[in-house]
């Protein structure tokens, strides 16, 4: 019998029995959603967990505090030299708080912390450019940015899209003061204006979003003209140390308190809480593979087994064993790509939905991605297709060797 003649038989035999098809294509469809549901979950979760550990300069940039009575220089000269270390600064160099007054030529009542960054050292730039080194008048912003103080919650309506400030002007103020006085008086207001160049995905740094970076040589500019006549002594200026990976920060850590440094992290991440979550994610697919496996394998027997009578009808006509196995497995087969089908449809709806209820959440709830990748399809394809073809061979081949007689009685 030709291949198209089984393909056709086939079709006629799933149109035939209906009650069969729905059963099998229902029971296969949620099978593999709730396999690629998952999969997706979990590679969702874990890209959130990575975003914030791999892809930012916060839990790069430790605080490192020196022993009293050193020099600083020497310090910074002596941490340089430490493995994986990739750039070493002093506080006044890493971040200042300033008042945000202007947009473009709008006035503005906030504020932002000014960071300072580099050319090789900055957040992940989604859209424009990195800030070359020691460029002057230049920002970058995050894509979501709040100018305002963050105690509290967040009002989501006062939150700016970075975008469409790109290749505008900021403008920020920041003040001279006298500290002769008993109260420091504020004796000058200086302001400055920067073209934003750059916007990075607020969700890939850990910092606020109301950190905008500069150059370092800014930064420490604004800072030696706010402190400038303080007395800063006793003051805590440590120095920051920023690591080349996440990966190395641990090590970094180890290897200056081995030199006789005290590091502290700027955005602390709990390690063992990640792992944990990353083992709980792998085993819920684990586990829905296992389960998704055994369904589709005792549904593959039931449903040959069930088709017992069907068997020995087709024997008794004159089918041989080779052309009823063709045919049983092109029916599961059809089965299986049509579940598969409906499966990437629902999939689709599923994830849409999922999808939309994050966009419409709170801000911290935002910043889990739905991650999609062929591989949850590509799994559901071959075990959609294939195993149920598999788990209905054997049962077939013992039914098509009973006699045509042995299958009409039902034994």
């Amino acid at each position: 019998m030709r291949i198209l003649d089984n393909i056709y038989l086939a079709l006629i035999n799933l149109r035939r029995n209906k009650k069969f098809l729905l059963i099998n294509i229902s029971l296969i469809s949620i099978s593999l959603l709730i396999l690629i549901v998952s999969s997706i979950a979990s590679e969702s979760i874990n890209n959130l967990l990575n975003k914030y550990v791999k892809d930012n300069i916060s839990y790069r940039s430790i605080f490192v505090r020196q022993a009293k009575g050193t020099d600083e220089k020497i310090d910074i000269n002596n941490i340089k030299n430490i493995e994986h270390i990739s750039k070493v600064i002093e506080q006044f160099e890493f971040s200042t708080h300033v008042k945000l007054s202007k947009i473009q030529d709008n006035a503005i009542d906030g504020s932002i912390n000014l960071m300072g960054c580099s050319k090789d050292i900055s957040p992940n730039i989604i859209k424009g450019r990195n800030i070359n080194d020691k460029e002057d008048g230049v920002c970058i912003v995050p894509k979501k940015l709040y100018p305002y103080e963050l105690e509290g919650s967040i009002d989501e309506n006062n939150i700016i899209d970075g975008e469409n400030l790109l290749n505008k002007y900021i403008s920020i103020q920041y003040s001279k003061y006298d500290y002769s006085k008993t109260y420091p008086e504020k004796i000058e207001t200086i302001e400055k204006k920067y073209k934003v160049i750059g916007v990075y995905d607020t969700n890939d740094n850990m910092g606020e979003i109301n950190e905008c970076y500069t150059s370092y040589e800014e930064v420490f500019k604004i800072n030696n003209v706010v402190t400038e006549g303080m007395d800063s002594e006793g003051v805590y200026r440590p120095i920051i140390a920023i690591v080349d990976n996440s990966e190395n920060v641990e090590s970094v850590l180890k290897n200056l308190e081995t030199n006789g440094y005290t590091g502290s992290l700027k955005a602390t991440v709990n390690a063992d809480l990640i792992n944990i979550i990353n083992i709980i994610s792998l085993t819920i697919t684990t586990v829905m593979l296992v389960l998704v496996f055994f369904n589709i394998i005792i549904n593959g027997f039931k449903s040959i087994n069930d088709r017992c009578k069907e068997i020995g009808i087709l024997k008794a006509i004159g089918y041989k064993r080779k052309d009823i196995l063709l045919l049983l497995s092109f029916e599961t087969l059809l089965v299986g790509l049509i579940s598969f089908i409906l499966t990437v449809i629902f999939s689709i709806i599923v994830i849409a939905v999922m999808g939309t209820i994050l966009e419409n959440s709170n801000y911290e709830i935002q910043k889990l991605k739905i991650i999609i990748t062929y591989k949850p399809y590509l799994y559901a394809f071959l075990i959609g297709s294939i195993l149920p073809i598999l788990a209905g061979i054997f049962p077939s081949i013992k039914l098509i060797k009973k006699p045509a007689i042995a299958h009409c009685k039902g034994s």
